[in-house]
């Protein structure tokens, strides 16, 4: 005789249409400064040497990041991005994944953790944007929406067959856009006190490159002789000393030297 089935007493649990804010944190929907520095953060850590972004400024013109990076296979893309909480150390490295082109160059710290700063992409885009991928010679692209269906918070489709390519790298973009009410040139000052120290990475916003000229507020500069060299100037950035002015998310302050020799 079959024992007797015990009746189903779970209770779903649902999402609701402000769980994506909650979860991840409304500054990380809501605050450009924030927004952008998660996002160059993932380039970062795909080693990309060349990011390049375009503020939106209307909807004729939408937001866009794209990158040179290691970017993800479309299964990669599907675990990574599907996954509310990723654990970027677990399932790769401590290390940021270089793309064949950078396989000689030296090995870069990665800041990500558990992923949250893809989301990133709903501040300047709203209620949706997709992203194109490029690894092993496959080109992906997928749509993110914000989801209201109770059973997950996001949702994310496959919109094309994925095509040859010959390039790597991943562009993230909106589909209309809108106006932030924040200057490119105070993001430019956002991300240059977080990745100026490293030369191999160029970041442009609206066509301008990110330079020490930008964080001027944060430069101190000194003046040293040195025997049989001549003369070499020491410039360091203080992240540290802009934190305390303004609030950040995610990447850790540093500061940062850089000499040159004259």
């Amino acid at each position: 005789m079959s024992a007797k089935k015990e009746p189903d007493n779970s209770v779903p649990v649902t999402w609701t249409e402000r769980s994506l804010g909650t979860h991840l944190g409304q500054r990380l929907m809501s605050d450009p400064a924030v927004a952008i520095n998660e996002l160059v953060a993932n380039s970062w850590d795909a080693y990309a040497t060349k990011v390049e972004i375009t503020l939106p400024k209307g909807p004729d013109t939408p937001f866009s990041i794209a990158d040179n990076g290691s970017s993800m296979t479309r299964k990669e893309f599907e675990d990574r991005w599907g996954a509310m909480d990723y654990e970027r150390r677990k399932s790769q490295s401590g290390l940021a994944e270089k793309p064949p082109q950078c396989k000689d160059m030296p090995d870069r710290i990665a800041y990500g953790r558990n992923g949250q700063g893809r989301f990133g992409a709903f501040c300047f885009t709203g209620e949706s944007y997709l992203v194109e991928t490029q690894k092993n010679g496959l080109l992906s692209v997928f749509r993110v929406s914000k989801a209201y269906n109770g059973i997950a918070p996001i949702a994310i489709k496959k919109l094309a067959v994925e095509q040859p390519t010959d390039s790597t790298g991943t562009r993230i973009f909106g589909e209309t856009g809108a106006d932030m009410g924040i200057a490119a040139s105070a993001l430019r000052a956002e991300i240059g006190l977080r990745y100026l120290h490293d030369p191999n990475f160029e970041v442009t916003v609206d066509g301008e490159r990110v330079t020490f000229e930008h964080v001027q507020d944060h430069i101190s500069k000194q003046t040293i002789e040195i025997d049989g060299v001549g003369t070499a100037y020491l410039i360091a950035l203080d992240a540290k000393k802009a934190e305390k002015n303004s609030l950040r998310h995610g990447v850790s302050s540093v500061s940062y030297t850089h000499l040159r020799a004259h």
